[in-house]
């Protein structure tokens, strides 16, 4: 792709900006609409999920919707917000005028982005996130230990790098679901809010992806092969984890069962059936694939390491030009 220089993105970042209180936040959740595109949840790609009544399958979706916000409240806060925090704290860094400048509007539209999600999770369910951000995702102690050191040094723990790109790509994929959903489902309308909050949550992410190009190349292509493989099974590890459905997904279902008891008997079918959709094709299509994260695949493809992603990991990633 043809990947802009840094002082541009700033520009464009100066000209698009927009503030959450552009957001029309009073006219609150439609409870009687999805929150996110129905062919994008992993229950729908399962057979018991033919098995859901109407009023079932809304409310596993909106179920997921809330689950949504938890994972970006949880990438922009909790990863990218302490990784760009540091990277601009440590001098030490030399990093070039033109990023330093890229990152700290960065690091504000991670905060917006942050705020947005939260405020939408409180307002579709006050009760749950009066505490806490979190419901569904839970991380453990040890996760939550090495993701604060890692924290500390991004300049060695480069993988970062490539999740950013990644998961922001995916950002801007989302909402085009949300605008192939509205146009093939008429019959089941997406919630205005949550529409608007994706679509703008895109708008930024669409320069981040950009600005993940130049992170690659600072950070990730100064480290030597020990490094680099270090960061490598790293990667792997975190992408197999957002490529099979797992705890996030069963609590969703433990949710769903407890809000809808007719599905209790089903409940270790359902568990059964999202786990086994880390080897179905069509899942992973729709999840990461060159089609719906074409710049992450394609710089995959200059790297040889990140080949041994195919197959194991991403189900659906065949390098090009090997």
């Amino acid at each position: 792709m043809n990947v802009l220089p840094l002082d541009t993105l700033k520009r464009r970042a100066d000209q698009n900006a927009y503030s959450i209180e552009q957001i029309d936040w009073s006219r609150g959740v439609d409870f009687g609409r999805l929150f996110f595109p129905e062919h994008l949840t992993p229950l729908s790609h399962t057979a018991v999920y033919a098995e859901l009544t109407p009023d079932e399958r809304r409310t596993y979706n909106q179920l997921y919707g809330l689950a949504i916000n938890e994972q970006f409240i949880f990438l922009e806060d909790r990863f990218l917000v302490r990784i760009v925090s540091t990277l601009r704290a440590r001098t030490s860094l030399d990093l070039p005028a033109d990023l330093r400048d890229a990152l700290e509007v960065f690091l504000d539209e991670e905060v917006k982005h942050t705020e947005m999600f939260r405020r939408l999770a409180r307002l579709t369910d006050p009760e749950r996130y009066a505490r806490s951000d979190y419901s569904f995702l839970r991380l453990g102690r040890v996760e939550d230990a090495f993701l604060a050191f890692m924290s500390r040094r991004p300049d060695l723990f480069v993988f970062w790098c490539w999740l950013a790109l990644a998961f922001e790509e995916k950002t801007i994929d989302y909402y085009r679901h949300y605008q192939r959903h509205n146009k093939e489902r008429p019959d089941a309308p997406l919630d205005p809010l949550y529409t608007d909050v994706h679509r703008l949550h895109m708008l930024d992410e669409v320069r981040h992806v950009q600005i993940d190009h130049h992170l690659i190349k600072v950070f990730y292509d100064r480290t030597g092969p020990l490094v680099r493989a270090m960061n490598f099974r790293l990667l792997a590890r975190t992408m197999n984890a957002y490529t099979r459905p797992r705890r996030t997904n069963l609590r969703i279902v433990e949710e769903l069962v407890r809000r809808c008891p007719r599905l209790a008997p089903r409940l270790e079918d359902m568990k059964t059936q999202l786990r086994a959709l880390a080897t179905c094709r069509d899942w992973q299509e729709i999840t990461y694939s060159r089609k719906n994260a074409p710049q992450t695949f394609a710089l995959f493809d200059e790297y040889p390491e990140m080949h041994a992603l195919a197959g194991s990991v991403l189900l659906c990633y065949e390098p090009r030009g090997v």
